[in-house]
């Protein structure tokens, strides 16, 4: 089969997809990779096709930062939560549904493979079921986000950093149970600081734990 992987050019929701596409080539399928320009090297350090987007796409997280420069002054939460969703993940849907068509022309893909918050596939999603190739969503979901235990361990992480981030989350949670509101930690991908440290893409490449790899089964 073809895959065509697509996802938001943040790291952390690259990652999970680029451990994929290695595992369905290791299983004899073809892949391409299609995100923002900037991370094309993560992309190609892992082995893999990159198919660009269209020209002047502007999807990357740091022209959204540059161009809102408002967003920074914003309450970390629902404010500033709000403000990507219309401004980064909504503004982004024409062009990343541009980009997929004319990835679809010379990558004939059998699937799409999107991150779980990517939505350049809507227009895809509501037009002709036979005008396109079948579409699942994988990645970072907002329920793991919020979650203070049910966090998959990060490669390479011993067992000692494991429990010291678990018992930071614990506190950070302690407060809102004592008062019966729920509360988020802050997210580095909400704050931009992911997006923009310049280190940021060499976590993309790194493989994620045998554990997450077991039950995957693709005929």
């Amino acid at each position: 089969m073809k895959f065509l992987i697509a996802s938001i050019p943040a790291a952390g929701h690259l990652n999970p997809l680029l451990s994929v596409a290695s595992l369905l080539e290791e299983s004899g399928h073809e892949v391409a990779v299609q995100v923002n320009e900037d991370l094309r090297p993560a992309v190609e350090a892992a082995g893999h096709r990159f198919l660009a987007e269209i020209p002047n796409a502007q999807t990357s997280a740091g022209y959204y930062l540059e161009t809102y420069p408002e967003r920074m002054q914003m309450s970390p939460g629902m404010e500033m939560t709000g403000h990507a969703l219309v401004h980064f993940f909504a503004r982004n849907i024409a062009a990343q549904s541009a980009s997929l068509k004319m990835a679809l022309y010379d990558f004939q893909a059998d699937l799409i493979l999107a991150d779980s918050i990517y939505w350049g596939t809507l227009p895809m999603l509501v037009g002709p079921r036979d005008k396109r190739p079948a579409i699942a969503h994988l990645g970072v979901s907002v329920v793991n986000i919020g979650s203070g235990k049910n966090i998959p361990m990060r490669p390479d992480e011993t067992p000692e950093q494991r429990e010291a981030e678990l018992q930071l989350r614990e506190r950070l949670h302690s407060p809102a149970r004592a008062t019966g509101r729920q509360r988020c930690p802050r997210q580095p991908w909400l704050s931009g600081a992911s997006m923009s440290h310049p280190r940021s893409h060499d976590r993309v490449t790194r493989p994620l734990p045998a554990p997450w790899h077991r039950e995957l089964r693709i005929p």
